[in-house]
């Protein structure tokens, strides 16, 4: 018997899972009968789980693994050395459909992601392309970054989780994350941007943070921050209208998916600008890329929406200008209650559909010129 040691870190990215490849699908090697794990070991920020391999099988396993700095993917073949332990160091040819799925729902999620994010990913590849950006200007987001460069390693990081929730976490993570990226790029394009000045994606931009985004047209500059979050306390006056706000602990926390300002100095150098330093943003976009099912139709999640869409108008830099885009259409009573609510909407929204970039084109215009 052989031992593999599959290992993670909680506060890095390096992690590590094998698979078995019987010549038709790659399954986990907890699935595989002859396969035992015998040790489960959690110390501090770190678990690792080994298991007793039949050496004869030793041949068939695959790593999947990511480095401890990057994140970035990497599988190898696995063998024998003279010392009876495994090693993997062999190239080997990975496909997303060798991986085994046995979850229908999940199978679906990736055939939406392939008809729904293949062209917002081509059009983020253009706007690298043409304004000589990188795909380093996404910060921590290491498996979007995965899939932009290539969808099919992409994929590839996403299925060599072995459990299935985990596998449509990250595929809805990652989804949501393309539609917000490739959304603030678009606004740069329809604002026919001429310079960039900085383009730094993270996931969770502070308040105290600089804009995400910098660029400039003819006539303006423009800030704009993605994931901008406000954590706030309770005013010791706070009044009942306010309260919904706040938890129980009298703190609100918000993330605004996207958040524009039109620059009043010209000033390109982002350490000298802060979100917290404007009492006033020009443009807050919410972005919803899934099934409306999933996050409208029922109270309980219209009302969490409603408290969002309202908070960005109550607390700095608060605004007026709120659009919801959907790349789902939204049905007429859900539609009519956010319009009388103040907030434009624009669904069926992809970018296979010109009327609706359009529509959106016209509306930044307006807003932002």
């Amino acid at each position: 018997m052989a031992i593999a040691k599959e290992e993670w870190k909680t506060k890095t990215k390096r992690r590590n899972f094998f698979y078995l490849y019987d010549g038709n699908k790659l399954r986990h090697i907890l699935k595989i009968p002859e396969i035992k794990k015998i040790n489960d070991i959690k110390i501090e920020n770190k678990h690792i789980i080994e298991y007793e391999v039949p050496e004869n099988l030793v041949d068939n396993l695959i790593v999947f693994s990511t480095s401890n700095k990057t994140g970035n993917l990497g599988y190898n073949k696995c063998r024998l050395n003279e010392k009876n332990e495994i090693i993997c160091d062999i190239n080997v040819n990975i496909k997303p459909e060798m991986f085994e799925i046995n979850n229908n729902e999940l199978r679906n999620e990736i055939e939406y992601m392939r008809e729904m994010m293949s062209e917002m990913i081509n059009d983020i590849k253009d706007f690298i392309k043409n304004y000589s950006l990188n795909n380093n200007f996404l910060i921590g987001m290491t498996k979007t970054r995965d899939y932009i460069s290539n969808f099919e390693e992409g994929l590839i990081s996403t299925l060599m989780f072995p459990d299935d929730n985990q596998r449509k976490k990250s595929i809805e993570q990652v989804m949501k994350f393309i539609h917000q990226i490739w959304i603030s790029l678009l606004i740069a394009k329809l604002l026919n941007t001429k310079q960039v000045y900085r383009s730094v994606f993270e996931q969770g931009t502070r308040k105290s943070d600089p804009p995400s985004f910098i660029f400039k047209n003819e006539s303006n500059l423009y800030y704009l921050w993605h994931e901008y979050q406000y954590i706030g306390e309770a005013p010791l006056d706070l009044n009942n209208e306010k309260s919904e706000f706040f938890d129980n602990d009298n703190i609100m926390w918000r993330r605004r998916d996207i958040m524009v300002i039109k620059s009043k100095t010209g000033e390109t150098d982002f350490l000298k600008i802060k979100g917290d330093n404007f009492s006033k943003a020009d443009l807050v976009i919410e972005c919803k890329h899934l099934p409306i099912e999933k996050w409208l139709l029922n109270h309980e999640m219209f009302d969490n929406l409603l408290k969002s869409l309202r908070a960005y108008k109550e607390f700095p830099p608060n605004t007026n200008n709120i659009l919801l885009i959907s790349i789902f259409e939204i049905p007429f009573d859900y539609k009519n209650r956010l319009e009388q609510e103040g907030i434009t909407i624009i669904d069926g929204f992809h970018p296979n559909n010109l009327n609706k970039i359009k529509e959106f084109e016209n509306y930044l215009i307006k807003i932002l010129s």
